[in-house]
């Protein structure tokens, strides 16, 4: 069983540079989701640990969210010259600002049209995530050597569900 991990770095020491959050990170769930079942492993894996961090925000937008990130990572991450995963990695971490940092790993450092989708323009699903103020920020980092990236995901828990 996969376990909560309590943080005391103000990032995990895994992210790059470029995705260190100014706010101090709580706790952290790890997420491996195997690649022919992985969006159903992320709303299941999801839920599952926002449950056990008692994220006070709303469950079924980040649940969305996770989703969304590791649909995007399916289609546009996977490539031929990337290899070939078996499974991606996923983390979602909880700060003291409360925010919620969902992160999404896949071996393609490209993200076209980045700019675009981070200000909201376009169809897709995440710009419309962005339209809406589910997610308050969108960036992402290209791994060591080029080898893939992490989409990240930032969410305000807002004000809270009961």
């Amino acid at each position: 069983m996969t376990q909560v991990h309590q943080s005391n770095s103000h990032e995990l020491a895994s992210a790059p540079p470029a995705m260190r959050s100014l706010a101090h990170v709580l706790q952290t769930y790890p997420v491996e989701l195997p690649v022919g079942r992985a969006m159903w492993s992320a709303r299941v894996k999801g839920r599952t640990a926002l449950t056990m961090m008692s994220w006070p925000g709303s469950v079924p937008d980040a649940v969305l969210v996770f989703t969304v990130l590791v649909g995007n990572a399916l289609q546009h991450g996977l490539c031929d010259a990337c290899g070939s995963p078996t499974v991606l990695h996923g983390r979602l971490s909880t700060t003291d600002a409360k925010q919620l940092l969902i992160d999404v790993e896949d071996p393609n450092p490209s993200f076209p049209y980045f700019s675009n989708v981070r200000a909201g323009a376009g169809g897709g699903v995440l710009a419309g995530l962005l339209q809406r103020h589910v997610i308050t920020d969108l960036i992402y980092a290209v791994h060591a050597e080029g080898r893939g990236k992490t989409v990240r995901a930032v969410l305000d828990a807002g004000a809270v569900e009961l």
